[in-house]
């Protein structure tokens, strides 16, 4: 039971990923999404958002992001392939929790574009903390609803102010 929590957690991740795409590709048929959400890493995410930081339709954003999931997708391969080949070198001692530990402060900085996901990614990290004590680690879960609720609504008070301080002329 204790995997699948996990697994759940750690997938919940997809989900918000989905949220923040769904400006994006919501005019697309639902086939065409199914695939692009077949084909997305948080690299893609990452580098998507990153060119593409407004959400609203751009012509090529599809191009653009399939081109980034086929590039990642062939670094995967790649990478893995090395890994197959070179895991030898690295001392059994040292563990495989470090890899793991490395890898989300490069994603979780990437991801840091706007005010929204500064606040999502502090209440996050003040939640899990705040929620420590809970059993099942379920201090994670905690963390993940409150970054979701405060992200989305840090997003909507920007959008709020934005069309507040927009000159009449373009209203």
């Amino acid at each position: 039971m204790g995997g699948a929590r996990a697994a759940l957690c750690v997938n919940l991740r997809f989900v918000i990923d989905s949220a923040q795409l769904r400006v994006y590709f919501e005019h697309l048929a639902p086939l065409r999404r199914v695939l692009l959400a077949s084909f997305s890493a948080d690299r893609n995410l990452i580098a998507f958002l990153r060119a593409d930081p407004r959400p609203q339709r751009e012509p090529g954003q599809v191009r653009y992001f399939v081109g980034g999931a086929i590039t990642i997708w062939l670094t995967w391969q790649t990478c893995s392939i090395a890994d197959v080949l070179w895991s030898g070198l690295i001392p059994l001692h040292w563990g495989l929790g470090f890899a793991g530990t490395l890898a989300m402060p490069g994603l979780t900085c990437g991801l840091l574009g706007d005010r929204s996901t500064w606040v999502a990614a502090l209440v996050a990290a003040l939640a899990a903390v705040a929620a420590h004590g809970l059993p099942l680690k379920l201090n994670i879960l905690v963390a993940i609803a409150a970054a979701v609720c405060a992200g989305l609504l840090a997003q909507q008070t920007e959008k709020l102010r934005d069309r507040w301080t927009e000159p009449e002329s373009r209203r």
